[in-house]
């Protein structure tokens, strides 16, 4: 393991230990390496978190290809694949801990927020093949879009998902099915809509 993954390693799990608090000596101590060492490889703390939200968007680009050039997938199956991707490291961070970011690092939270804003064009696509091919209903994407984005932003903000004692997957899975399948039984809704 290089030394920058091994980093990224050892920091993830003292903010997971510490939350936002966890210090350069912590991580020097955990790698059994000088803090100067840390300094001249890697950077300070806000370096180190910036690699992680950096690391977390490459590897779901990474998966959104993967997911996109997988021939056997139909294109509802691609466009709730990749709403759902999650990072690589997201079975060792616990995105609970996030909203810690915004208060300590506004300026990274912004960078998470950016790109969670970034690059929708992909899920768009899917979407609009999806109405085209008459397997999605014909809803507008942007406003889909909006829907999604603040969900995901009032998940990671303030203390929502410590509160709730959800992880973001669960939440987001959960947001996932009430966007994609509504609240109102099918038999429920015909109902409602001859009233």
């Amino acid at each position: 393991m290089d030394f920058k993954s091994r980093v990224m390693k050892a920091a993830i799990e003292e903010f997971e230990e510490k939350g936002i608090r966890f210090t350069m000596d912590d991580l020097s101590a955990k790698l059994g390496v000088s803090k100067r060492t840390l300094y001249e490889q890697i950077g300070n703390k806000e370096d180190i978190i910036r690699l992680f939200i950096r690391e977390a968007f490459t590897s779901i680009k990474e998966q959104e290809q993967r997911i996109m050039s997988d021939e056997s997938l139909d294109v509802v199956t691609k466009l709730m694949a990749i709403i759902q991707i999650m990072p690589n490291f997201s079975a060792v961070l616990d995105y609970r801990r996030i909203y810690e970011i915004e208060k300590s690092f506004p300026e990274l939270f912004v960078e998470i927020e950016n790109n969670l804003q970034a690059d929708w064009e992909t899920t768009l696509l899917l979407i609009e093949e999806g109405i085209k091919l008459k397997r999605l209903k014909p809803i507008n994407p942007l406003i889909f879009k909006e829907v999604l984005l603040a969900t995901m932003d009032r998940m990671l903000k303030d203390r929502f998902l410590m509160e709730t004692n959800l992880t973001y997957e669960e939440a987001l899975r959960g947001a996932i099915e009430i966007v994609f399948n509504g609240i109102v039984h099918n038999k429920d809704l015909a109902i409602a809509s001859q009233a």
